[in-house]
């Protein structure tokens, strides 16, 4: 009786309950999860025929794969297989006898197998890693030949057009720098939503340049290894797919040079996002989307001149929230000008260490970039900006600019307070339908008031309260997590102030 309702098989029953269910079950499609794999799981191979999900985790033995996945699956659309670390198994080359005609989504992790086995054609879904998350790269079972791979791995995504999901980690071609690109064919993705590609920066250009994807694919790139300045591969890429014909829209780009992508503190972090906020609500520096763009590369990659090569074809232009973390070196504002000085829109940044003093050097900039102060607010490098979210600094330390030396929070007032009066002036002038009706001395205080930055947000930095008051004559927000830092003890006894060199 209701032999759909036994067909969930899940590494929590024991042998005889799988084998129960199974049998109660019947014909009906049966969905199998199982975690570790032994003899016991011999069962698959019996039961293919009506299998429409399988994931095995815990292959450890290549024998064992053979007997299971040799029979035809003709209802089978998932397939999801792993290895434990430290253990690679290897796919049969004739994987389900050739009949998996309702295959749609595949995901292997530690696997080996090749790109020729029937599985791979009209996928949507394709994911492969079988490096473990380690980062180390694999040959699949091809040969050396770097062309023979190109044509193995193109050859199977022209049998997969439906393809929504493409992942290839550590799996890719290679080539060393000294080899030229290998000539191959494009092959058109025309349904893909995410391609994401991991191995060296070679490896990832160059299978990204022979793949035509739709404008709306988003893109992650996280490559290893320094790239070098004779190879112009990923700004290429780049070029071709957002200024070029193409004009791909990429909503997240992430290139991390090194293999611990987890470790933030040792790598340079860009994110910009598209959308803007509701002036009533302003954003906490987590938005909720991924970001339009991402960046990341390892603070001993010195290469900058590449870094403005990859801003300078982004498209930035409409972007409205930037989030920089990066705290080892130091930008200058003119890195900030050249890296992302088509941002001319942002409303909202977030900032980290010592970069937040250089950033706020353009407060009051001129849109030109060039040193001094702008005359009027729609010249301001930043006119369009709303909030800033400072983190981890030491806003009291002693700076200098300009040939004058003062504590950080002194000249983050006099460019703050620039930046309102260039608006009061905005605002005088342009005498809009909020101020009529109004006495004199109404409008010089909606003036005085619109004419500030929205929000000053301030967290795990070094700052005094009295100082933090300070701020509040030129932003009509300021939101502060009371951490003292470095102050906390000595603000008692009336001791305060770091000496820093920017």
């Amino acid at each position: 009786m209701y032999p759909s309702l036994w067909g969930y098989i899940d590494s929590a029953l024991s042998p005889r309950w799988q084998e129960a269910m199974i049998c109660r079950a019947k014909s009906a499609p049966l969905s199998i999860h199982l975690a570790y794999c032994h003899s016991d799981v011999k069962f698959v191979a019996q039961h293919a025929f009506h299998i429409h999900e399988l994931r095995l985790l815990g292959l450890r033995q290549t024998d064992l794969i053979q007997q299971l996945l040799t029979s035809p699956a003709p209802i089978l659309e998932h397939l999801s297989l792993q290895s434990p670390a430290h253990t690679t198994v290897i796919l049969p080359a004739d994987i389900f006898a050739g009949n998996t005609p309702s295959l749609h989504h595949i995901a292997l992790d530690g696997v080996l197998f090749l790109w020729s086995a029937s599985i791979f054609r009209n996928l949507t879904y394709l994911r492969v890693d079988p490096s473990h998350g380690s980062g180390t790269s694999i040959n699949l079972r091809h040969e050396s030949d770097t062309a023979l791979q190109y044509d193995h791995l193109f050859g199977a995504l022209a049998r997969m057009p439906p393809l929504q999901t493409l992942d290839l980690a550590y799996c890719l071609p290679s080539r060393s720098h000294s080899q030229h690109p290998i000539g191959h064919t494009h092959t058109a993705l025309p349904c893909l939503e995410l391609l994401s590609l991991a191995g060296t920066l070679i490896e990832c250009v160059d299978v990204a340049n022979y793949l035509r994807i739709p404008s709306s694919s988003r893109v992650i790139l996280k490559c290893t290894g320094a790239p070098q300045r004779t190879d112009p591969g990923l700004v290429c890429f780049l070029e071709t797919y957002i200024s070029g014909g193409v004009a791909l829209r990429l909503l997240t780009l992430s290139i991390s040079l090194s293999k611990n992508y987890a470790n933030q503190s040792e790598s340079v972090n860009i994110k910009l996002w598209h959308m803007r906020s509701p002036s009533d609500a302003l954003p906490s520096f987590a938005p909720d989307q991924q970001p339009f763009i991402s960046i990341s590369f390892p603070v001993s990659w010195h290469s900058w001149d590449l870094v403005n090569e990859i801003c300078s074809v982004l498209p930035l232009e409409d972007l409205h929230i930037l989030k920089v973390v990066y705290d080892h070196n130091k930008w200058s504002p003119k890195a900030w000008i050249n890296i992302l000085g088509r941002c001319r829109l942002l409303e909202h940044v977030y900032i980290q260490g010592e970069n937040v003093v250089h950033f706020c050097r353009l407060l009051a900039r001129p849109v030109s970039g060039a040193a001094g102060t702008a005359t009027v607010a729609v010249d301001l490098f930043f006119r369009h900006l709303k909030s800033l979210k400072v983190h981890d600094v030491d806003l009291l330390a002693s700076v200098e600019h300009e040939g004058v030396r003062r504590p950080f929070n002194d000249f983050l007032g006099v460019w703050l307070s620039t930046h309102m009066e260039l608006f009061m002036d905005k605002f005088k002038d342009a005498n809009g339908d909020e101020y009529d009706g109004k006495s004199d001395e109404e409008c010089e205080g909606l003036c005085f008031e619109h004419s500030k930055l929205e929000r000053l947000m301030i967290s795990q930095s070094s700052i005094t309260e009295e100082a933090v008051g300070e701020f509040e004559d030129c932003i009509q927000n300021v939101v502060w997590d009371d951490d003292e830092g470095i102050y906390k003890e000595e603000s008692k006894e009336g001791s305060v102030g770091g000496y820093y060199m920017y």
